[in-house]
């Protein structure tokens, strides 16, 4: 029996390994999130396409993780377990804040919001809501929290009734449930077939800038600047249309830093934001 000793094998075996060539690195794994404005099932199956797409594009393994309410979708949040998420200009600019995030691109335009009500009703203007019941998304709901920052006294605030949706808070109003709804000024123009009966009593006077995909610092560059060349290329627009479903949206353009810089900080008024 012939016997070989490490050193007569080693040579053998380093010819082997670069043969096979250097190992592969594992993917970048990023963990993506939206708000939970749609189920959870509707969020995956509205957002699985583009995910495909920016997986491929990147080389990044990414996984969409939804939340089934503004509560959990906070505090996970809070606790930095999204990489990659899409949302509103005020969790952009918390984001960048506290959990050392950029913005890689956004939604074209801008953001104000209409308090929509009855057009025979008598208010005049949104002071004569106080203490009026009034429908809206949930807090931390941008629409939401912009109508709220009107009111300086909590005192004088009106009663919120928690809708899942724009359309939700229409009826409310369309049915009685309620004096007045908050929705996008674009939704109550473009997205409200039958508006008799109704009438915009006010419109929020700052223009905020659009949803943003914010991705952490730390993330690598070139996986970075891949999905931002993803996210801006029209090659995305079906699967951005897709995942937009119902806003009308089918492109991103760059977005600036500076532009979340100077959001307000709506968030404060929000427990566990604060801090």
């Amino acid at each position: 029996m012939r016997h070989f000793s490490l050193i007569t094998l080693l040579p053998a075996l380093l010819l082997a390994t670069s043969l096979a060539g250097p190992a592969r690195a594992e993917p970048v794994k990023l963990v993506f999130s939206a708000p939970p404005v749609q189920s959870p099932e509707q969020l995956k199956k509205n957002f699985a396409p583009l995910l495909a797409y920016l997986s491929k594009a990147s080389g990044a393994r990414i996984r969409i993780e939804p939340t089934r309410n503004f509560f959990e979708y906070g505090r996970r949040m809070r606790a930095g377990e999204f990489d990659f998420v899409l949302d509103g200009p005020h969790f952009v600019k918390y984001r960048m804040d506290k959990l050392n995030h950029e913005v890689l691109s956004k939604q074209p335009g801008t953001l104000r919001f209409a308090v929509v009500v009855k057009k025979d009703s008598s208010y005049k203007s949104i002071d004569d809501l106080v203490n009026q019941k009034v429908c809206s998304i949930r807090a931390p709901h941008l629409s939401t929290l912009t109508y709220l920052s009107y009111y300086t006294r909590p005192a004088r605030q009106p009663l919120l009734f928690p809708v899942q949706s724009f359309k939700s808070a229409i009826a409310c109003v369309q049915n009685g449930e309620a004096e007045a709804a908050i929705v996008r000024d674009k939704y109550w123009k473009n997205k409200i077939s039958n508006k008799s009966g109704l009438r915009v009593l006010y419109i929020t006077e700052k223009k905020m800038p659009a949803r943003a995909f914010s991705i952490r610092r730390d993330i690598p560059d070139t996986i970075k600047k891949r999905l931002k060349k993803a996210l801006l290329s029209p090659a995305a627009r079906p699967y951005l249309k897709t995942a937009f479903s119902g806003t009308g949206a089918t492109r991103l353009i760059a977005a600036r830093q500076k532009e979340y810089d100077t959001q307000e900080e709506l968030l404060n008024m929000v427990w566990g934001f604060h801090i």
